[in-house]
């Protein structure tokens, strides 16, 4: 049986990083594997994010929160402030951050024990617009 070539069915998925390098580098592994998620930008803090004069704006943002809760707190608000269509994944690495960086309006927040498969479905959600259901995205290639 012939194994059909997945192709990306809609606009491509706009998505900038914010994380140090060791954690630019895993997250690139998921954006690799997914075709329609188009990387933009890729640094290690917000303030560089905000400076770059980016052709595209993007409509999903992975944001990594290892700071003080009120500096994560402010860099969320301003992405927000900056792109407020965008959609923002936050990675905590303490649980009693998660609900600060929803009430500064992060759409997800995801802690450091969460599972690669979460955030998979987490890209999936925030990446899609509600009148479609997401394909899945960034499914493991098989030989």
């Amino acid at each position: 049986m012939d194994e059909e070539k997945r192709e990306h069915p809609g606009p491509s998925t706009y998505v900038a990083i914010v994380a140090p390098v060791w954690l630019q580098n895993a997250l690139l592994v998921f954006l690799h594997s997914a075709p329609e998620l188009k990387l933009v930008a890729c640094t290690a803090t917000v303030p560089v994010l905000l400076a770059l004069d980016l052709i595209q704006i993007p409509k999903l943002i992975i944001l990594e929160t290892d700071r003080r809760r009120e500096q994560a707190q402010e860099q969320i608000r301003g992405l927000k402030a900056a792109w407020p269509d965008s959609r923002l994944i936050a990675l905590i690495h303490h649980n009693s951050l998660r609900a600060l960086m929803r009430a500064a309006g992060a759409d997800e927040v995801l802690g450091s024990e969460t599972a690669p498969e979460q955030l998979r479905l987490a890209i999936s959600r925030l990446s899609y617009s509600n009148k479609e259901s997401p394909p899945n995205l960034l499914e493991e290639n098989t030989p």
